[in-house]
């Protein structure tokens, strides 16, 4: 078990840093400002033969080619002519994400996009340490106070800006020690985050075996097979008919286009009554509530059309609103198990989107749901599916839960460990 226990153990004294955010710093520390610490390089590729580096706010800089899924494109520029150079040591900041973490100091010689700042350090400092320290909330937060723009998607940090910020320094010996301690911690939590990560696609793996087999084959492992002429259904019951998605559910595209009017209440005493789907959390899709709803529907699907969770079904019913980036299944028949069709679309989606290059970024427009034909049971049976999938999936998705609540505080732990100890709340022995 990983424990700060014993690491619990402060500095033996300690000043004020000079900031208000930063606080109190260990004694024989010192903050200097950013423009003593680091000068901006602007080196021009001549030829864009060197290694193309990718900032991320997941973890910093590395070689894009190592990041990027096989067959997807290293870049879309006709040339890397032109692009800054950097060395290892070198902080490279995407100005536009600096408050979220979009920096990082590079372990690799390369060039990254001309929109980036490259930053070298003109004193000697750790580039581990700077890396951790730079990536703490503590400084992100900072570079976002220091950001010029009106909304977060138009946010830059320019560098007078960056200049202006104190960068705490402890003595070269000192940066060095906990770089080293972070680098063996923070190796040994994502290990164990990665083995956690390993058990979820292996239980997703039978989640998705348990919901395939059962919707497209039934529960009759005795009962006479005919192929379907889908292809992703393949051979189903012989009782079991083909029928085109839109004869069972009429689609609607979401109606709720002002995500951020005065009707959404941040005040958690005053919440807005309805709840407004998008698919885009983890929360049950839920990205908000509103104090007016459109849909007064029974238990229906809906799915988003863009984004991350992109052909991603969820069951919703009762009064709501439903994002533009979303699609609405409204049945078309009383006797539908929802929970059924909810279960079907999982691998129809899957063959949908593993039909698609990797390249190509997953989208889903209404009129694709009318070339969809899926399997239809009687109702009795597709009930009978529908409760046979939710009592063998129940465990698993209990489980996956525990799991991604453990990574969630692992990932925690990691970063208040990486604040507590760039800062010198926590001292390194």
């Amino acid at each position: 078990m990983i424990t700060l226990k014993k690491q619990h153990r402060g500095y033996d004294k300690y000043e004020s840093s000079g900031a208000g955010w930063l606080g109190s710093i260990p004694a024989d520390w010192s903050t200097m400002k950013a423009r003593y610490v680091f000068r901006e390089i602007n080196e021009k590729s001549v030829n864009g033969d060197e290694t193309l580096l990718s900032v991320s706010e997941y973890y910093g800089v590395k070689p894009r080619g190592d990041v990027i899924d096989e067959g997807d494109w290293l870049t879309h520029a006709e040339s890397l002519e032109g692009y800054k150079r950097c060395r290892k040591g070198d902080l490279v900041m995407n100005i536009m994400l600096a408050w979220k973490t979009g920096l990082g100091v590079s372990n690799f010689d390369g060039i990254v996009s001309p929109a980036y700042c490259v930053y070298r350090p003109v004193k000697k400092y750790h580039s581990r340490y700077l890396h951790y320290l730079l990536r703490t909330k503590l400084y992100t937060e900072e570079f976002g106070k220091s950001s010029t723009g009106i909304i977060d998607s138009r946010l830059r940090l320019y560098s007078d800006k960056f200049y202006k910020i104190p960068v705490v320094s402890p003595p070269l010996g000192v940066q060095q020690k906990i770089a080293e301690y972070l680098d063996e911690k923070c190796a040994l939590i994502d290990d164990i985050i990665e083995g956690k990560e390993k058990q979820i696609e292996i239980l997703e793996e039978q989640h998705a075996a348990i919901i395939n087999r059962a919707a497209t084959k039934g529960l009759d492992k005795n009962a006479e097979m005919k192929e379907s002429g889908v292809e992703w259904v393949g051979k189903m019951p012989k009782t079991w008919e083909i029928k085109k998605l839109k004869t069972v559910f009429r689609f609607e595209k979401g109606k709720r286009a002002g995500l951020f009017t005065k009707e959404y209440v941040g005040d958690p005493k005053n919440i807005g009554e309805y709840p407004v789907y998008s698919g885009q959390t983890e929360d049950e899709g839920v990205m908000g509530r509103i104090n007016s709803y459109i849909y007064d529907l029974d238990d229906t699907i809906f799915t988003t059309t863009v984004g991350a969770k992109v052909m991603t079904p969820m069951v919703i019913g009762g009064k709501f609103s439903l994002s533009q980036n979303c699609v609405l299944f409204i049945k078309q028949d009383k006797r539908i198990d929802v929970r059924y069709f909810y279960y079907q679309l999982f691998p129809m989606f899957k063959w949908e989107k593993d039909s698609i290059p990797s390249h190509m970024q997953p989208s889903l427009r209404v009129s694709d749901l009318n070339k969809y034909s899926i399997a239809f049971p009687i109702y009795e049976e597709q009930a009978k599916i529908a409760n046979y999938i939710q009592e063998k999936t129940k465990f698993i998705d209990g489980f996956l839960k525990e799991i991604e609540r453990s990574i969630f505080l692992l990932n925690e732990y990691k970063t208040s460990l990486i604040s507590h100890v760039v800062t010198g709340r926590v001292k390194v022995a």
